[in-house]
């Protein structure tokens, strides 16, 4: 009996993505190794290989809102064929209020400058660091152009079914703020850095995006009163519950819309 021709190009497109993952991809170059984490992590310039291989280019297109110190950016990213049909989609965020975009290295007098709540200080083992608040305008196309990349790798991740080889890269070559777990144990610096984002909660924000859209994603958010990206430098269990909120208000939205009368159906009568 022969294989259904379906099957045979899937078989067929699976082992070309396997020998790509093998041959390939190098290391600390395409993809990455991060410690305690069960998967690599596919980086920007590995899945700008997947699509070079495959004829594939990306566009974006980008929605910007906030004010002042705190500026968000979603984006959404469309990778295209040859022909220029579109064959998939990944969703991207970033905000300026996440650490890395937030805080910056200072000398002491920058440090000493600055007032009380614009500055952070973290004593290690070697040294003391000084942090000061960044202008976000100043960051603000860094911020997009982690929005995009994020975006980006979703979408390569989705199309070529790669998220059981590979996570999502939420992390930039921008040095972090150092939390307090790298301080001397028997010193407590006056004022701390805030927590780094959680990435993995970043990754399940960006699942939601992508399976119930952008656009519906912020109107349960709205309904809530909060943005889930907000949470991701808070405590596991304000993430828990406001990730929960979420969902079910997405599950209430999308049962609200099965109940709705369908519009057109009294005009397909009336034509029929």
């Amino acid at each position: 009996m022969e294989k259904n021709p379906l099957l045979l190009a899937a078989e067929q497109r699976l082992a070309e993505i396997n020998e790509i993952r093998k041959t390939l991809l190098i290391e600390n170059l395409h993809y990455g190794v991060i410690p305690g984490s069960s998967k690599p992590v596919l980086l920007k310039p590995g899945a700008e290989l997947f699509m070079t291989l495959y004829g594939l280019t990306p566009t974006f297109h980008e929605e910007i809102e906030g004010v002042g110190l705190d500026r968000r950016i979603t984006v959404t990213a469309e990778i295209k064929n040859p022909q220029g049909q579109g064959v998939g989609h990944g969703y991207g965020f970033a905000s300026t209020l996440e650490d890395k975009f937030k805080w910056k290295k200072a000398g002491k007098e920058d440090y000493d400058a600055a007032p009380p709540e614009e500055r952070r200080l973290v004593r290690t083992r070697r040294e003391t660091l000084y942090f000061v608040r960044q202008n976000p305008d100043n960051v603000l196309n860094t911020v997009l152009k982690m929005a995009r990349k994020r975006a980006m790798i979703d979408a390569v991740l989705t199309h070529f079914a790669l998220s059981g080889y590979f996570t999502q890269d939420l992390e930039d070559d921008v040095t972090p703020v150092p939390t307090m777990a790298a301080a001397l144990p028997n010193e407590s610096p006056k004022e701390t850095a805030p927590p780094l984002p959680n990435p993995r909660f970043l990754q399940a924000v960006n699942q939601l995006a992508r399976t119930h859209g952008p656009d519906r994603l912020r109107e349960a958010e709205k309904s809530v009163g909060i943005r889930l990206v907000d949470l991701a430098s808070l405590s596991r269990e304000a993430q828990v519950a406001g990730y929960q909120a979420v969902v079910k208000t997405l599950q209430a939205l999308r049962e609200k819309e099965k109940q709705e009368p369908d519009p057109f159906r009294n005009l397909e009568k009336v034509s029929a």
